[in-house]
């Protein structure tokens, strides 16, 4: 629709994509602010709130799997389906994992 010569002047008929996520966000920060005047500290008080909640749910993610398969590998290990070496290679990462 537009190339380098002529830039695109006019957006009829052009998809403008949109910004709804980022008005969420403004309004979600508004409410927990109580006001529509965000100071710079307090701006930066609730983005740490925020990054230790999303840090706190992504931890307990991680463990919540681990503990899963911690429960997998040792039901097959009592019921014989494989050996202590097999249940401990499952579980220890190896030095290449890591």
């Amino acid at each position: 629709m537009s190339n380098e010569l002529l830039p695109l002047w006019n957006a009829h008929n052009v998809n403008i994509r949109s910004n709804n996520h980022l008005k969420g966000w403004h309004n979600w920060m508004d409410k927990k602010v109580g006001g529509n005047k965000l100071w710079f500290y307090k701006l930066l008080q609730l983005l740490i709130e925020e990054t230790n909640y999303k840090i706190s749910r992504w931890i307990n993610r991680v463990y919540t799997e681990k503990q899963r398969l911690i429960i997998r590998y040792t039901g097959d290990y009592t019921s014989g389906r494989h050996t202590l070496e097999q249940f401990f290679e499952a579980l220890i990462p190896s030095p290449e994992q890591i």
